[in-house]
């Protein structure tokens, strides 16, 4: 399948993820508004009847302690009494008979700090009769006396839905569509654009610019008096940004609702929405800094041929280590838009053009440089290497 075409339907599917995280925003939302509420003392002398969610209305933590274990893979489990918050005080163990399991960090902070009454989502899933050991002798030993296979456990952090994770899904539907949009929109308008190397010509025409006259004789750039070679490419930045839009959108994805997420208990929303915007520009700043600040200078000796590419590890080929040299058109999609490419048989450097010089080395590697100028290449490692060279 055509590149293009990977394109198209990864937008597509984007475009469709983000329809579904924005319709199940809708339908958490809508489910958390329309949750039964129960008091303590009524889910306790009337169970939750066929809910297996609800919103409990009264609550307190008991003030002895808690159950808490975190397995290898960082997973929480909480396990805490709780009582009704319209009792003037805190019941003697053997008298609890509601039983609380925290699933999520944030939760759990949030419910540990808050000393007084609170409300909050659960869900009816646990039994307590099925609990592990650890679980019964952490609160028998807080707890003297609590009979906890006779408690009802209430659940939070899991799949009970809640507004937080309304807003959650519909953050993720919108960067979703944001992504599959800019991706189709670029399928659809991108264009040819240009780039300046010594002159002006277009990202996708091989051919180099006009020569120009100085002094009364012709003068092509690229080429000295002695017949070497030395040319200075920098990509067209602009047109780069356009073509790596993932570098800076799947890492603002990532990095996004974890930032919002993670601050929304401690900043206001304006303070979160300039923390995003930042971190957007950060990145969008250092991919555009990456494309500014590169350069790829070719330089043509009686040594040999010597490549300089910024950020990057060039090479340096001494003109016996050459058996020949051809003019080989270069295709940047195939490498990703990649400067440097290296393979077990193959080298690649690249910053723009559609035209290189394929250089085939003693050992059976080859080297392919990406130039504007490849006539004027294909010459100069002729006259100074002294190699046979190929127009194709």
């Amino acid at each position: 399948m055509n590149r293009k075409w990977w394109y198209a339907v990864v937008s597509i599917l984007l475009l469709i993820h983000g329809w579904y995280c924005v319709d199940h925003s809708r339908t958490v939302e809508q489910h958390a508004l329309q949750l039964p509420e129960m008091t303590c003392d009524q889910l306790v002398q009337n169970g939750p009847g066929r809910n297996n969610y609800l919103k409990l209305t009264d609550v307190r933590l008991c003030t002895r302690g808690e159950a808490f274990s975190r397995d290898m893979d960082a997973a929480l489990q909480t396990f805490i009494p709780i009582y009704s918050a319209r009792l003037g005080q805190e019941p003697r163990p053997g008298e609890l008979r509601l039983l609380l399991e925290i699933l999520d960090d944030r939760d759990r902070d949030a419910l540990l700090a808050c000393p007084g009454p609170v409300e909050f989502a659960c869900e009816i899933w646990t039994r307590a009769d099925q609990l592990d050991e650890w679980v019964y002798r952490a609160l028998e030993s807080k707890y003297p006396g609590i009979q906890v296979r006779k408690c009802r456990v209430v659940t939070v952090g899991l799949h009970e839905p809640t507004a937080v994770k309304a807003h959650r899904s519909g953050w993720y539907g919108i960067l979703s569509f944001l992504i599959g949009g800019s991706l189709l929109g670029w399928l659809v308008f991108l264009r040819p654009a240009t780039l300046v190397v010594e002159g002006e010509g277009d990202l996708h025409d091989p051919r180099p610019v006009e020569t120009r006259s100085m002094g009364g004789e012709e003068f092509r750039p690229g080429l000295d008096a002695t017949g070497g070679f030395h040319e200075v490419q920098r990509p067209a930045w602009k047109l780069h940004l356009l073509r790596s839009w993932w570098l800076v959108l799947i890492p603002g994805l990532i990095g996004s609702p974890l930032l919002a997420e993670y601050t929304e208990s401690i900043l206001p929303p304006a303070s979160i929405a300039v923390l995003v915007v930042c971190l957007w520009g950060v990145l969008f700043g250092l991919l555009w800094g990456y494309f500014y600040l590169t350069r790829m200078v070719t330089r043509v000796t009686k040594a040999g041929v010597v490549v300089d590419l910024s950020f990057s590890e060039g090479t340096s080929i001494p003109h016996d280590e050459i058996e020949t040299a051809r003019l080989q058109a270069y295709d940047p999609d195939a490498a990703f838009g990649r400067f440097a490419v290296e393979t077990k048989d193959r080298m690649v450097f690249w910053v723009a053009g559609g035209q290189s010089v394929e250089l085939t080395l003693r050992d059976g590697k080859r080297l392919q440089i990406g130039t504007q100028w490849p006539r004027e290449l294909l010459s100069a490692v002729e006259t100074r290497c002294n190699k046979p060279t190929f127009l194709s």
